[in-house]
């Protein structure tokens, strides 16, 4: 898991069918999460010292994994539109 995970956007296109799904569902797992706390942040469910540390991971990760290559292909049709949206 570690290795999809660290390699997973490197190595997507040598990667067989199968591990291309695994990785997409990770990734699709974390984003899921992602989007959870952001709308807890925005119903008043979760502060703003708490809410600050999510987004910085969050903005980690779509530069790290390069999110930009799933996102709209993948991704972006299954999330709130507010969190599809934003910056």
């Amino acid at each position: 898991m570690a290795e999809l995970w660290v390699n997973g956007t490197k190595n997507y296109a040598t990667m067989d069918e199968v591990d291309q799904f695994r990785y997409i569902q990770l990734l699709a797992w974390w984003l899921i999460l992602h989007e959870d706390v952001f709308f807890q942040y925005h119903s008043g469910l979760l502060d703003k010292k708490s809410y600050q540390s999510w987004e910085v991971q969050l903005q980690d990760f779509v530069q790290r994994v390069r999110l930009g290559l799933f996102w709209e292909k993948e991704y972006k049709r299954f999330f709130q539109t507010e969190f599809q949206q934003r910056d």
